[in-house]
């Protein structure tokens, strides 16, 4: 009986030539599924081990030796190719804003990549610099920022409407005020009172005033210059709690508010900055 058994594994040995010692000959393909969907071989020629989708005719993966990958097929959208082995760092493709994302998972930041938008690194890098001119040269990282003069909507009732005066571009970092003018005109009725706030918006959504104006059955404008706009700045993180150690501005807006229930008044905000 096992000579038989054996005779019968040699017989089918010889009719599949390609198996020699359990492995598959150079280039031979391994198939996956009742149609051949895929396929796993080894490329004799280029020395490389590779997944095809017989299917659409594409190589999804090839890894060559020292585990070198020249082709990979593509991930879906949102999902996160990871590095490190405790994950500390993720790479993804948010589809719904179109934006690449490079994110810190241990700490949950994240740098993001607009598409069509220029990156220009070298204009920065003299703030990187530990030594020489390049460490003093503030041309190399600041340039005004203007809003111009931009016209607020007036709250009624004592709720205010709010009016993105300067946003920072997605290729900047941070913006620094340097002044602030605020106007209140238009007709501002006896008894009325018009108020102005303007704040700067953090990076994570946190809002400190940094100027404000208001004026009772007139009109009239303030201007605030850097000295005031940083003390109200320390001012307010103080009160609030909030550390600025790190954060960066990302916007300046303007509150404005009457406290009659309707106004023929108008309100003008302007924001001048340093950007970088």
């Amino acid at each position: 009986m096992m000579l038989q058994v054996r005779r019968l594994v040699n017989d089918y040995d010889l009719q599949q030539p390609w198996i020699e010692d359990k492995q598959l000959s150079d280039d031979k393909k391994f198939y996956f599924g009742t149609d051949k969907d895929f396929s796993l071989r080894y490329d004799a020629t280029n020395d490389q081990w590779i997944l095809r989708d017989e299917i659409n005719g594409v190589d999804i993966l090839v890894i060559g030796k020292n585990g070198l990958i020249s082709a990979i097929g593509y991930l879906a959208d949102d999902l996160k190719l990871f590095f490190g082995s405790g994950k500390d760092y993720s790479l993804r493709y948010d589809s719904a804003s179109d934006i690449f994302v490079l994110r810190d998972e241990v700490n949950g930041t994240e740098i993001t990549f607009p598409k069509n938008v220029a990156m220009d690194v070298a204009a920065h890098a003299g703030r990187h610099s530990r030594g020489g001119a390049d460490a003093l040269d503030f041309s190399e990282i600041t340039n005004l920022a203007d809003s111009g003069d931009v016209d607020c909507a007036v709250g009624t009732g004592g709720s205010a409407t709010r009016t993105t005066v300067l946003a920072l571009p997605s290729n900047w970092y941070n913006v620094l005020p340097k002044a602030v003018y605020m106007e209140v005109g238009g007709t501002v009725a006896t008894g009325e009172t018009v108020s102005i706030s303007v704040k700067a918006v953090l990076d994570d959504g946190t809002e400190l005033e940094i100027a404000s104006y208001s004026t009772t059955g007139g009109t009239g404008s303030s201007t605030v210059g850097a000295e005031t706009i940083w003390t109200n700045l320390l001012t307010n993180a103080r009160s609030a709690g909030v550390s600025l150690d790190g954060r960066r501005i990302t916007s300046i807006v303007a509150d404005v508010e009457s406290s009659a229930t309707s106004t023929s008044a108008t309100a003008t905000v302007r924001a001048i900055g340093a950007r970088s």
